[in-house]
């Protein structure tokens, strides 16, 4: 039993010392802080003790996941696991977030990694779905699964449907033919927009001197970001924008640009995901692990998908030479549970501007763009997305217009 190991390898009982500096149980520790926080929220998972957690993070090896009317139990489920995890003193033993930093992976960060990829092993198995699991998603207004096309015979693992296709024309790609409109590169949402889901500010950003791109004050460089040695210098005076895919939207990611594809690779990293308490409503909501010392600087905020880790998150890199634009980086990036991002194009590949160029398997997502200064976009030109909870913008739709 995998979820065991959590038990067994957290900090138990003695004196903090540099091998174990939570004594006492760290898991016990954790889930106390959890339930302190939210007690009804981890009734509803029978979760009030580390033992109760174990049994929850074991079951959800062999979970068929279902939806609720509001589209919000996968998510809720996420919520659940990565906000014990979060919690002091476990929180204190995951890898730090922060620009060019030691990129140490700790035992948990292992433990999560690992995890993760075993959720997805198990989502790739007929077992992981049923007709009455399906059913649930049906009812549930936000997939939109009208548009979806069904494979014949059925779905047959829920990774399948996960990563379910569009049928044909039900999405228009704006500016066909024109280089001085990009589009967005899936169905998302912008981070920083009023009323997203999960969105966080810093959703659009300037690239400074020596490819830096500075969130939250902390200076991150766009070669963090593609996993290179350099730094990313040729984007500096460009545009770094990303947003966020919910668990209901449509996961495939489309070419922003037409042009011809001069990378495309994968980045391993972490498999991170932070969460914290909405105080209105008492339930927790998502946002990626920061640095532990601004995390107590902004306990009790609700700031979720702070911009930061996709530098280091799993990912894929994809680049795209555009005649007008020149580099355009894709990044479609992991997050918590999203045990794969699975890459469509090639090195050489031309690709026309709505063309797919990536997918995930299961999980929220991000995605990430990142313009060279040549393109002459400024932080004015970006079209936001849609206000709302639960709305989203569309992929092909505007992202924004070279003035």
């Amino acid at each position: 039993m995998l979820a065991t190991y959590l038990d067994l390898t957290s900090p138990s009982s003695g004196t903090p010392n540099e091998n174990d500096p939570a004594p006492n149980n760290g898991l016990s520790q954790a889930v106390a802080a959890a339930y302190n926080k939210i007690p009804t929220f981890m009734s509803r998972f029978s979760i009030t003790d580390a033992p109760s957690f174990l049994r929850f993070a074991n079951d959800l090896l062999t979970w068929v996941p279902s939806e609720g009317c509001e589209g919000r139990d996968i998510y809720d489920v996420l919520c659940m696991f990565y906000f014990v995890l979060g919690q002091e003193p476990l929180g204190s033993l995951q890898a730090r977030i922060v620009p060019r930093g030691e990129r140490h992976m700790s035992w948990l960060s292992d433990w999560m990694v690992v995890y993760a990829q075993m959720i997805g092993s198990w989502m790739d198995s007929g077992e992981s779905i049923t007709q009455e699991s399906l059913e649930t998603f049906w009812r549930c207004g936000r997939y939109n699964l009208h548009e979806a096309v069904v494979p014949e015979g059925g779905f047959r693992s829920f990774n399948e449907f996960f990563g379910r296709r569009l049928r044909e024309g039900a999405r228009d790609v704006e500016g066909f033919g024109d280089d001085e409109v990009v589009v967005y590169p899936a169905d998302c949402r912008l981070a920083g927009d009023e009323g997203s889901d999960g969105g966080g500010g810093g959703g659009i950003v300037e690239v400074e001197r020596g490819g830096v791109v500075r969130i939250k004050g902390l200076p991150w460089t766009i070669g963090e970001l593609l996993g290179s040695c350099g730094g990313g210098e040729e984007f500096e005076g460009g545009i770094w924008m990303h947003a966020f895919l919910n668990t209901y939207n449509y996961h495939h990611v489309h070419a922003p640009v037409s042009g011809r594809v001069i990378e495309a690779r994968k980045v391993r990293g972490l498999a991170c995901f932070e969460v914290v308490v909405d105080e209105e409503e008492k339930k927790p909501t998502c946002r990626p692990v920061e640095d532990v010392a601004r995390q107590k600087e902004e306990r009790g905020l609700t700031a979720p998908n702070t911009p930061g880790y996709q530098f280091l998150q799993t990912r894929g890199v994809v680049i795209i030479e555009n005649p007008l634009l020149g580099k355009v980086a894709v990044l479609p990036v992991g997050m918590a549970m999203v045990s794969s991002v699975r890459l469509s194009v090639e090195v050489g590949d031309v690709v026309e501007k709505g063309d797919e160029i990536a997918g995930f398997a299961f999980g929220g997502s991000d995605v990430v763009c990142v313009f060279e200064g040549r393109a002459g976009l400024r932080v004015e030109d970006f079209v936001r997305s849609p206000r709302g909870e639960g709305e989203w913008s569309r992929y092909g739709s505007v992202l924004a217009r070279v003035p």
